[in-house]
Order: C-alpha cells, then sequence, then structure tokens
C-alpha cells in the first residue's frame, strides 16, 4: 500500500456573514486523507500539528491544525487571491506543491439561497508522501529477555530506580505471582526500549510517564494485588504499554 497524506482544503460559508472560512483539514468525510501512518487503513487518522499560513487581502493568517486535523482561517472574501503555505511535521514530505506554496484563487459563491452556501476554489491538494517513522519495530518482554545483545542501553530509569540490564532481564524473568508490580515493570521495560530504539511513541509517552509515576510509589516486588485500587488505577496504562509492545498502536511489531 502507498502510504501518503492529501489535505483537503474546503470552503465554508459563515453563517449570515458576507465571507466564507477556508477550512485547511487534513482528513476530509469523503476522502481517504490525513496522516496514514505505515499499516493504517480507512478512515485516515487526521493530522494533528501541520502550520498553515495563509496570506491574502484580509491579511496573514496562522495556525496549527488541531485535534481534528482542522484549521479554520476566519474570513475568506469571494473573488480574493490567497497564497497558502503548509509546513508538515517530522516524517512526511509535502510534494504538490513544490515548496509547499500554493496561490488559492477564491470563486464566486454557490447555492446560497439558504444563507449555509459553499464557497469554490480552483486549488491543488496538498499531498504528502511517506508515512511516519516507525522505527525498526516494537519488541514484547519474550524478545527483550532473549536478546540482550539488541538492548541499546546497558541500564534504564524505571520509577524511581535505575537498573543495569541484567538486573532488568531478572525482573522481567520473575513470575507475577499475584504482584502487579511486577507486570507494569515488565510492560514499561519493553516500551521505552521500543521507543529508545526509534519507534514511533506519540500513542504511548503519556502512558509511559504515568507507569513511571506509579513505580515510583509502588516499586517491584511491592505486592501490588490484583484486586488492589493501586492496580485499578494502572491497568488501563498496562495495558495500553502491552498493546504497543505487540504492535497495535502507532508502531508496527518487529518481524
Amino acid at each position: 500500500m502507498q502510504n501518503e497524506s492529501t489535505l483537503i482544503r474546503k470552503l465554508k460559508q459563515l453563517a449570515g456573514a458576507v465571507a466564507c472560512g477556508l477550512l485547511v483539514s487534513t482528513a476530509g468525510a469523503t476522502h481517504f486523507s490525513g496522516k496514514v501512518v505505515c499499516g493504517d487503513t480507512s478512515p485516515a487518522t487526521p493530522l494533528v500539528g501541520v502550520v498553515v499560513t495563509a496570506i491574502g487581502a484580509n491579511g496573514t493568517f496562522t495556525g496549527n491544525t488541531d485535534t481534528n486535523g482542522n484549521y479554520l482561517i476566519p474570513v475568506v472574501n469571494a473573488n480574493d487571491t490567497y497564497t497558502l503555505t503548509i509546513t508538515v511535521p517530522n516524517g512526511l514530505s509535502l510534494v504538490t506543491p513544490v515548496g509547499g506554496s500554493y496561490v488559492l484563487p477564491i470563486s464566486t459563491y454557490c447555492g446560497t439561497g439558504t444563507g449555509q452556501g459553499i464557497c469554490f476554489w480552483d486549488g491543488v491538494d496538498f499531498v504528502l508522501t511517506g508515512c511516519a517513522p516507525v522505527g525498526p519495530g516494537t519488541g514484547t518482554p519474550g524478545y527483550w529477555k532473549n536478546h540482550p545483545g539488541a538492548w541499546p542501553v546497558n541500564a534504564i530509569q524505571l520509577g524511581c530506580h535505575t537498573y543495569t540490564k541484567a538486573q532488568a532481564i531478572t525482573l522481567m524473568s520473575l513470575p507475577d505471582a499475584g504482584d502487579k508490580t511486577r507486570t507494569v515493570f515488565r510492560h514499561l521495560v519493553c516500551a521505552k526500549l521500543n521507543v529508545i530504539i526509534g519507534n514511533v511513541s506519540a500513542c504511548i509517552d503519556g502512558d509511559i510517564v504515568q507507569a513511571d509515576l506509579w513505580l515510583c510509589a509502588h516499586p517491584i516486588n511491592s505486592h501490588v494485588a490484583g484486586s488492589s485500587a493501586a492496580w485499578e488505577q494502572i491497568t488501563g496504562t498496562a495495558t495500553k504499554l502491552d498493546q504497543y509492545n505487540n504492535g497495535l498502536l502507532c508502531a508496527p511489531h518487529r518481524d
């Protein structure tokens, strides 16, 4: 599958206004668009953090696309001309147009009888090719325990303590035996190693922080039971760490 992303520009007339708002969107309802991370299928992920700049008669508007992949330029008049510049995050390449800028002529209104009409433009899609950098793929506890030579570090901090590689492998190999601190420890070691070797981590960074804080309060072998409030507090995070290590979130599993 070719991994590519398309910025779909939509022009929406503001209710009761004379002008349109220019909605720069990275994920349109009728297009397979947005950031397509390797292995993703439709619907695509909205591309957050794209810097959009529009220069026109009403001034210069600059902002980042929001969590829905959108950025609204509030006032666009019919028959104006705007220069739209797109700056994309690392890991994606803007290939249409070359240089990231395009002169955007705004056409006349269409279907404005209800006051909710749509403006149209004759522009070209901004195309982003390549997937986000995904690194070599994630490894599970079994992989990291049995491949010490693949570790990118000789010591690793987990919670409030730093462990040598040998110590961490020994602790990872312990059976849970009803102690959930061992579960969290094992998942967190792998997640951190998977990030260090260069895998995409945006989907798991916050969970790694939460797991570190939890292990500070509940160090390994401090006997946290599966029925405890402490485990209930971290169980969702532990599940996400496990999913990440198995290649089920934003980074694929290693071959």
